[in-house]
């Protein structure tokens, strides 16, 4: 699966949430774990639009960057965390 899907209701879809585990053995920063991005979902970016952007290859997930963006037509999308919390942030790859 290439490209963004909604991540309201994600938790829902087992295989996204396997695939986030697989690479969160990756992982550097609070803000690319899934716990990070789904306890966000649920409080402060509860009336948030949110979307995951998901790279894919033959091995599978191969990278995974959690977004939001405010309402509104000329909104721009950014990475969670930065501004709720004040933690860095980065796409969550592998090299595989």
């Amino acid at each position: 699966m290439n490209g963004a899907s909604r991540f309201v209701g994600f938790s829902a879809d087992e295989a996204l949430v396997g695939a986030w585990t697989r690479l969160e053995l990756t992982a550097q920063l609070p803000t690319q774990f899934y716990a990070f991005a789904a306890s966000l979902s649920d409080t402060l970016l509860a009336d948030s639009p949110l979307t995951l952007l998901m790279a894919s290859t033959a091995n599978g997930a191969s990278a995974l960057l959690p977004l939001c963006r405010g309402r509104g037509y000329f909104a721009r999308w950014r990475a969670i965390g930065p501004r709720e919390l004040s933690e860095p942030v980065d796409a969550l790859c592998t090299d595989d």
